[in-house]
């Protein structure tokens, strides 16, 4: 599936070794010019494997949880980061304890597929993965919390530097987490 966020020069700089640099196919989105207005272009992060830009971070973190010998991960999420690590979690066979609020989309909550991954739903979802990370002594990769996130990430900056036209002088970033801009 090509080589994923892994052909960006922050990702490939990074020492996850070789074998643990595995990919659905995130990244390298197509860059599209609106339909509705030709002065507006559109970084197309929904056509990444789960619909969503969380995919860069998941194939990252995933892959440095891999590579550390990690016995498991969890994550908090709203939808889409959840989606993500479940996918990545079962790409590297790795546990993956996703915590969901009850009011989660319920779409997003039946797209949490991954073989590895077991899904918890409850009123205290963050709090659930903070503690379950302290007392398993495993990561939480929050994006916001987790900053290997930012390396996944990255490919996206880097990407939009690459593709962007000369007269672009402005960029809107639509994201729900400052992880992502950043």
């Amino acid at each position: 599936a090509g080589a994923g966020i892994w052909a960006s020069p922050t990702p490939a700089a990074s020492d996850v070794p070789a074998e643990h640099r595995r990919t659905l196919g995130e990244g390298e989105t197509p860059l599209e010019r609106s339909t509705s207005d030709p002065r507006l272009w559109l970084k197309r992060e929904d056509r990444n494997p789960s619909g969503s830009h969380k995919d860069r971070a998941a194939a990252y973190q995933l892959a440095a949880s891999a590579a550390r010998g990690d016995q498991a991960v969890t994550i908090s999420s709203s939808g889409n980061a959840a989606i993500a690590t479940s996918r990545y979690a079962a790409l590297h066979e790795l546990p993956a304890i996703v915590f969901v609020h009850p009011e989660t989309d319920p779409a997003k909550v039946a797209a949490i597929d991954g073989a590895t991954t077991t899904l918890v739903v409850g009123e205290r979802a963050i709090n659930g993965a903070k503690l379950l990370a302290r007392e398993l002594r495993i990561p939480n990769l929050r994006p916001s919390t987790n900053d290997e996130s930012l390396v996944g990430y990255a490919s996206l900056g880097e990407e939009l530097a690459r593709e962007l036209p000369d007269e672009v002088d402005t960029l809107v970033i639509c994201a729900t987490s400052g992880a992502t801009a950043i």
